[in-house]
């Protein structure tokens, strides 16, 4: 992006990795004056949306939980 020129990029995931990767996307780019926009595809597959009973799929349950340790590993790792 830098050597590029590039001002601004958007990262689209699907919903449930949206969190992990603003994280990742905006730490990397801190200071660069590069604008980072990150957008949820609105896709679940065959996940359950925040909006229904998570908590009963066992999928569902699976991926946060994993996106859970990996934001916990992570948050304090230098860039």
């Amino acid at each position: 992006c830098l050597a590029r020129n590039i001002k601004k990029i958007l990262v689209v995931t699907d919903p449930y990795h949206s969190r992990r990767a603003s994280l990742v996307f905006n730490r990397r780019f801190a200071g660069s004056g590069i604008e980072v926009t990150t957008l949820s595809s609105g896709d679940y597959r065959d996940r359950s949306p925040p909006s229904g009973d998570w908590w009963r799929d066992e999928l569902t349950l699976r991926i946060i939980g994993t996106e859970t340790a990996k934001i916990a590993v992570f948050l304090p790792l230098p860039f």
